[in-house]
């Protein structure tokens, strides 16, 4: 007996040994092809101080950061993520579980009557079996499948960061959008009040014979042509609510209380990386460089299945008459296999082109986040720059505006011009004023896109933090026949007290 066991622990040993030795290899963590080592010029003015906090606390808005809290702890997306997550970590343990041998244990009682049936003429049999099976990891394949699992494992830690990151920019865009639509609002009506006041004038001008009746037509049309855009705003607002809501985990009937607090000012610039580092920042880019990861590893599964497996198992019985001669005597059995494929029309071969072709597949995947990455960040920084510009232009042009509609209207008053230099030049003057508006919520939109293309900094709580049994954790053997000893010696009790 102990010679066999012996004999078992030496080639278990032998196999733990061999099993180690895999030829796959992991992909090096670097750029698939050069990138700049800076974003140029457009960066020149963008501050340099790095901070850990969430990004969106840059805006120094309570508003928005009750927002965020919210939604990373109600967004149904967000808890998908965290469900996937866990999937994966379950599948890794199950992948990685044919690295250990495989112990189990059966056990057997009965009891059975002669003639009538009586206590005296009664037998019993007691059997007690353990086995043990391993399959030795040669060429690799169970450690490449255990790898290949555990870089999906990973991968999904990186789609949470990266659907958090995503979900805390949609609600920062929905909240400006809703902020941008409420300034928008009170403009309107300081317009709408505008032109009523105006239409008041050319009334009484009209009523003494100053204006004709065409002036009160021109000053009623720009009237109801801010008064048709209301309707519109509030509509947007309605919307960006309904998303917002979504976003939160809520109905589509909660609503978004704007505040006193109006639209932000610009935030301070977070601090730019080498575009080099995006491949460590970014968690889109770590979680295509997963998936390559698993796909090489699949491939030297695939490779690794077409070579010969090796098994070891061994038994070990016991049967006896009562339970106390249970552990008298033992009979063991030990057992190689070797199973090799000798044909299979090309199914084996075919499946590592396959999953060459799916690597492949991962790499350019993975080359395309990459650039995507980089070029999010240069037009976030490009957009910036140009906003900026394009605003110092529209404040000179609302300049200009404003004493064209003064000078307009000075004239009209002299009866030096006609009524539709007022209105034509008063239209263009609350066009302006809204497109700035529009202007600075695009600004806004580009410092938030900048610090999502970055890979902003944000925190994440696991919902479920309760850990995932892993190959190596021991479970306590419950005692399968206490219940049954226990009965047997009440019963024993019972007869010796008879």
């Amino acid at each position: 007996m102990l010679k066999r066991l012996s004999i078992l622990t030496a080639a278990l040993s032998l196999g733990v040994f061999t099993g180690c030795q895999y030829s796959a290899q992991t992909p090096a963590l670097t750029s698939p092809q050069p990138l700049p080592t800076s974003y140029d010029s457009i960066a020149a003015d963008v501050s340099t101080a790095a901070s850990n906090d969430p990004w969106w606390t840059s805006f120094e808005r309570p508003d928005l950061d009750a927002l965020e809290s919210e939604a990373l702890a109600g967004n149904l997306s967000l808890a998908e993520a965290w469900a996937r997550l866990r999937a994966a970590q379950a599948q890794a343990v199950i992948s990685g579980a044919g690295l250990f041998p495989s112990l189990g244990g059966e056990g057997s009682w009965s009891k059975g009557y002669e003639g009538n049936p009586s206590r005296t003429g009664s037998t019993e049999q007691w059997g007690l079996g353990t086995g043990i099976s391993y399959e030795v990891d040669l060429w690799g394949r169970i450690r490449a499948q255990s790898e290949s699992a555990q870089a999906l494992v990973e991968f999904s830690q990186f789609d949470v960061q990266a659907t958090a990151l995503t979900l805390s920019g949609d609600v920062a865009s929905a909240w400006l959008n809703i902020l941008a639509l409420a300034d928008g609002m009170r403009l309107l009506q300081q317009q709408v009040s505008t032109n009523q006041t105006q239409l008041e004038l050319v009334l009484l001008r009209f009523g003494n014979g100053q204006a004709s009746a065409l002036d009160v037509y021109q000053q009623k049309q720009l009237l109801a042509a801010a008064e048709t855009i209301v309707p519109q705003v509030e509509r947007q607002i309605r919307l960006y609510q309904h998303q917002l809501a979504l976003l939160l985990g809520q109905p589509a009937d909660w609503e978004f209380s704007v505040g006193t607090l109006g639209m932000p000012t610009m935030p301070p610039a977070p601090a730019t990386c080498a575009p080099s580092d995006l491949l460590l920042q970014r968690p889109d880019v770590r979680a295509a460089y997963e998936t390559l990861n698993s796909a090489e590893w699949n491939v030297a599964q695939a490779r690794a299945d077409r070579l010969p497996r090796v098994t070891l198992s061994a038994d070990a019985t016991t049967t006896a008459g009562a339970f106390a001669d249970l552990f008298d005597s033992w009979s063991a059995s030990f057992l190689a296999g070797l199973a090799q494929p000798l044909f299979d029309a090309g199914q084996r071969q075919a499946e590592v082109q396959r999953q060459l072709a799916l690597a492949k597949q991962s790499l350019l995947q993975y080359r395309t986040t990459v650039l995507t990455a980089y070029k999010e960040v240069r037009d976030a920084l490009v957009q910036e720059q140009w906003y900026y510009a394009e605003l110092e232009a529209m404040d000179r042009q609302m300049e200009a505006a404003q004493q064209e509609f003064t000078e307009a209207q000075s004239r009209y008053l002299s009866g030096l011009t006609d009524y539709l230099d007022v209105t034509s030049s008063l239209s263009s003057l609350q066009t302006l004023q809204r497109q700035r508006i529009s202007l600075i919520a695009d600004l806004l939109q580009s410092r938030i896109d900048l610090h999502l293309a970055l890979g902003g900094e944000l925190p994440l709580t696991n919902p479920d933090p309760s850990p995932v049994l892993s190959p190596e954790d021991t479970i306590p053997l419950v005692p399968v026949f206490a219940e049954l000893l226990e009965e047997d010696d009440n019963q024993d009790s019972t007869l010796s007290e008879n």
